[in-house]
């Protein structure tokens, strides 16, 4: 049975999904950010978000006119320099969780075009094109997942082939 509550996101998962602490246990919230406040549908350990009643400053406006319906890209919502730090710890704790105490630095990004999603094709990429939206529906003449300002929606061609 779903529920509606209110609830304050503590942190984030591995796949991106704000995280809600309850007593019952944790609620995973894709869509919410670390230090927001929520109403979400809650049904057992996952909630749908409903409305950010108190936005993190981290939220952002998401580059893509098809973020959260491709499942392309969990958090083009969330400040960059947040998401490489929480993309960093990812690592760090991975190796935690396996006994290795090793340094990890700082993620290198690719000037702010390294987060959209990404099919390998031919030794090059191409932006994805909503082949698996998440409603299942098939993708349609050019739907892209992407920078708007900079379209592409073939693999670009290899220089020297």
């Amino acid at each position: 049975m779903d529920e509606t509550r209110d609830l304050d996101i503590v942190r984030l998962g591995a796949q991106g999904d704000g995280i809600a602490d309850t007593t019952s246990g944790a609620v995973f919230v894709p869509y919410a950010l670390p230090g927001e406040y929520v109403r979400i549908d809650v049904s057992g350990e996952r909630g749908r978000l409903l409305d950010v009643l108190r936005p993190s400053a981290q939220r952002i406006q998401p580059v893509c006119q098809h973020f959260s319906h491709c499942g392309g890209c969990a958090l083009q919502h969330m400040e960059r320099n947040a998401y490489l730090a929480w993309k960093r710890q990812l690592v760090v704790d991975a190796f935690a969780s396996r006994g290795i105490d090793a340094p990890v630095a700082p993620v290198a990004g690719e000037g702010g075009r390294d987060r959209h999603a990404r099919t390998t094709r031919s030794n090059a990429y191409q932006t994805f094109r909503g082949r698996s939206r998440k409603d299942g529906a098939a993708a349609t003449d050019g739907e892209t997942s992407q920078d708007p300002t900079k379209p592409c929606t073939r693999a670009p061609e290899r220089s020297g082939s």
